[in-house]
C-alpha cells in the first residue's frame, strides 16, 4: 500500500505553483533553480494567463453534460470556469498510467485535483473513427455520411476516451483530455471524434490540451511533435485552431509546453553555462505570444525544465 501511494503523490506535480515557475512569472529568482543568480527579464503581460495559485480554487464534482440547447460559447464558458476553479495541483500526464482507473484512485485521495489523461495520439483517434464510420456504412448499403457520422460503432474508441463516473458516481471531476499531434487535419479529426462521444454521453473532459511537452524519441523525434513542437509556435498556433474547429468551439484549448529545449545549443555543462537568459525567456514568450495571438489558447501549463532533445532520453 506504501508503495502505492509513493507512485499515486510521485505522480503529482505542481505546474504553475512551483517556486521556478513562479520566478518566471514575476521576474524574481527561482529557489529551485540551479543557479540562484540567474537575471530573468521582467514580467511579460501575456503570461499573466498562467494564473498564480493564489487565484484558482477548487471544484469537487464535473459540470453536467452539456446539451444542444446550450451554446457553443455557454459551454466553452462554463468549463473554463471549471477549469480555473480547479486547484494547480495536478496529475501529470503520463503513459500507461493516468488511465481513467488510475484517476478515478485519484480522485479517491483528493477531490481537488486537476486529472489529466495520459497521451492520446490525434491519430489513432481520427483512424478508429473513420474505421467505424466506414464499417457502418458497409453494413448500412444505403446510409448517408450524416447517418453514419451519428451511428458508428464506438466500443473501440471508449478505450481511449471514456471516463469514469459517467455511469456509475462518482463523477470524475475536472479533467483534461492530452491530445498529440503535429497536422491539423488529424487534430480536427481527433477533436471532433471526442466531441460525437460527448454527445453520445461516454465522457465529458473540460478541457483538451496539445501536447508540447514530452521529450521522448518516439514522440519528439520519431513522431515530431511532444516538446519538439516549441520549435515551431506557428504550428502549433494552427494545431490548436484545428482543434478548436474541431470541437465546434465548446470545449477550451490549452497547452502543455517546457520552458524551452535544447534545440538552440548542445546540452552539456559547458554550453548551458554560456546561454543567455534574456534570450531564453524571450523565446519562451515568443512562443507563447505566437500560439496565444489567434486568441483560442489562453491557459498554458509550463512544465519548468527545458525538454532534452537531442540526447534522446527517454521519460518511461
Amino acid at each position: 500500500m506504501s508503495f502505492l501511494f509513493s507512485i499515486l503523490f510521485a505522480s503529482m506535480i505542481i505546474l504553475t505553483s512551483a517556486p521556478f515557475v513562479q520566478s518566471l512569472l514575476s521576474g524574481g529568482p527561482s529557489k529551485l533553480s540551479s543557479r540562484p543568480s540567474r537575471n530573468w527579464l521582467p514580467h511579460h503581460p501575456l503570461l499573466a494567463s498562467l494564473r498564480p495559485a493564489s487565484t484558482r480554487r477548487t471544484i469537487l464534482s464535473a459540470a453536467p453534460i452539456g446539451n444542444d440547447k446550450e451554446s457553443a460559447t455557454a459551454t466553452r464558458e462554463r468549463k473554463y470556469e471549471q477549469l480555473m476553479k480547479a486547484t494547480t495541483l495536478s496529475l501529470a500526464p503520463m503513459m500507461e498510467y493516468t488511465d481513467r482507473h488510475f484517476r478515478f484512485l485519484v480522485r479517491l485521495v483528493s477531490s481537488q485535483t486537476l486529472l489529466y489523461t495520459e497521451m492520446v495520439a490525434a491519430n489513432a483517434l481520427s483512424h478508429e473513427r473513420a474505421n467505424s464510420i466506414d464499417r457502418y456504412r458497409e453494413e448500412h448499403v444505403g446510409a448517408s455520411p450524416e447517418e453514419a457520422q451519428q451511428n458508428y460503432n464506438d466500443a473501440y474508441l471508449q478505450r481511449f476516451l471514456s471516463q469514469s463516473g459517467i455511469y456509475v458516481p462518482p463523477a470524475e471531476g475536472a479533467s483534461v483530455l492530452q491530445l498529440g499531434g503535429s497536422d491539423p487535419e488529424q487534430l480536427r479529426l481527433a477533436t471532433q471524434t471526442v466531441s460525437d462521444l460527448t454527445a453520445r454521453g461516454k465522457c465529458d473532459y473540460t478541457a483538451m490540451n496539445l501536447n508540447c511537452g514530452c521529450p521522448s524519441p518516439k514522440v519528439a523525434g520519431k513522431g515530431c511533435f511532444g516538446a519538439a513542437l516549441m520549435d515551431d509556435p506557428h504550428l502549433v498556433a494552427q494545431l490548436t485552431t484545428a482543434m478548436h474547429e474541431g470541437s465546434d468551439g465548446r470545449v477550451p484549448i490549452t497547452v502543455k509546453c517546457r520552458i524551452g529545449t535544447d534545440s538552440q545549443q548542445a546540452f552539456n555543462r559547458a554550453a548551458y553555462a554560456q546561454i543567455n537568459q534574456e534570450e531564453e525567456y524571450g523565446r519562451l514568450c515568443q512562443f507563447i505570444e505566437t500560439v496565444a495571438q489567434p486568441g483560442i489558447v489562453t491557459d498554458f501549463s509550463v512544465h519548468a525544465r527545458i525538454a532534452v532533445l537531442q540526447k534522446s532520453f527517454s521519460p518511461a
